[in-house]
């Protein structure tokens, strides 16, 4: 039987678009509009908005979150191909939160655990090891960043932090 779940995105590759950077980016960045501004996803019945400041050539910060990795300034952000290739996966992920992959959904996780003075959310798909990351406000969440987790590492800190969540009261969502 596959493990993997029905709902989750195909993957857009750069060499889809000939290796055209500039015309896979305009298409990445329509996608984060369309899921991310022009309509939100909901979860646990508040809107997802994405982090807007510092807006950088036009776009949003949380577009850089899902799409590149790991930077100090502005001027560092660096495309990561396996971030950019799973353009829809977050919003898939916060529309699925009921998951219903093949009747067996512990494959999908979420989890809270406290960030500063609020509250922030993990989902986690393990079978594709990706990560989404939502932090709460009074009436809506914010789109933090999103990403596979592609050292084995990182992968075992997040179960690691959904068995530290089991612990805790209220800290397990699904």
């Amino acid at each position: 039987m596959e493990n993997k779940c029905s709902w989750i995105p195909e993957i857009i590759e750069l060499k889809d678009f000939n290796g055209d950077w500039n015309l896979y980016e305009n298409y990445l960045y329509n996608i984060f509009s369309d899921h991310f501004l022009n309509s939100n996803p909901v979860f646990m019945g508040k809107p997802v908005l994405p982090r807007k400041h510092p807006i950088y050539n036009g776009k949003y910060e949380s577009y850089f979150h899902i799409t590149c990795g790991h930077y100090r300034d502005i001027e560092e952000r660096v495309p990561d191909f396996r971030r950019c290739e799973r353009i829809k996966w977050p919003k898939a992920m916060i529309d699925n939160t009921e998951c219903n992959c093949l009747g067996n959904c512990d494959n999908y996780c979420i989890w809270k655990k406290q960030y500063r003075n609020t509250f922030r959310y993990s989902l986690l798909l393990k079978s594709e090891k990706y990560l989404v990351i939502l932090e709460e406000r009074v009436k809506y969440f914010v789109l933090v960043s999103a990403y596979p987790l592609t050292y084995s590492h990182a992968f075992h800190d997040q179960l690691e932090y959904y068995k530290k969540a089991q612990e805790t009261e209220n800290a397990i969502i699904r």
